[in-house]
């Protein structure tokens, strides 16, 4: 990105952090998964900044932070279960953190397969329509309306059943996830500037690696003709 876009993306970002992180900590559960995978959305746009009009990188924000979600929740499933089994938790390379305390809600809804659990996220958490949802998501109406139930019926069996609401499952899920909320952390924007500076070195490497053998192979061809 050019030097001249620097103030306009730091406004940008001022300006998307708070909802993308709302969403962000619904889809994890947790606010520091919820900063990072708000800080690569807001990367992912970073990175395209130059080819989106003005009007299209709010929305390419908040598409790549739904697209990025499956990876995430895939990321922290498996780490969590490191976690919870001592045999895998000792053969880790790196410390394993403990899983965070969760709400009974919280967990169900984490144990719910990624697309269910963002369908409910936004019809229950953010209020967006059938049609707004699929949308966002890319996918059918019909799975929307699919995705909710099925949802809903997988909390229900997966909270125990002293944590079973009386107001029933959806009601509890409305008001559990209204109530969430994030702040932006200090730093937020330096964190997702390295994290684009990051990426950058990463594939740089890549490509270096990748020369390398392209040039050890063209050597061997050369030598041994």
């Amino acid at each position: 990105m050019r030097t001249t876009d620097d103030g306009a993306f730091a406004a940008f970002v001022a300006d998307q952090a708070p909802a993308l992180l709302r969403t962000a900590v619904l889809l994890t559960g947790d606010p520091t998964e919820a900063v990072e995978l708000a800080s690569a959305a807001l990367g992912a746009v970073h990175r395209r900044w130059g080819e989106l009009a003005a009007a299209d990188r709010a929305p390419a924000a908040r598409a790549a932070l739904l697209a990025e979600h499956p990876r995430w929740h895939r990321r922290t499933q498996l780490r969590e279960a490191v976690a919870a089994t001592p045999l895998l938790r000792g053969l880790s390379l790196a410390p394993v953190p403990a899983p965070p305390v969760r709400s009974a809600l919280t967990t169900a809804l984490g144990r719910l397969p990624a697309q269910q659990r963002a369908v409910l996220v936004l019809r229950l958490g953010e209020g967006r329509s059938v049609q707004q949802t699929a949308a966002d998501l890319g996918v059918p109406e019909e799975s929307v309306a699919s995705d909710t139930l099925r949802g809903l019926d997988r909390v229900e069996e997966l909270l125990p059943a002293d944590d079973r609401p009386a107001a029933g499952v959806e009601t509890a899920l409305r008001t559990h996830l209204a109530g969430r909320t994030a702040a932006v952390p200090q730093g937020f924007l330096a964190g997702v500037l390295d994290g684009v500076s990051t990426r950058r070195r990463h594939w740089a490497g890549l490509a270096a690696v990748a020369a390398f053998f392209v040039l050890v192979v063209v050597l061997v061809l050369l030598t041994t003709r």
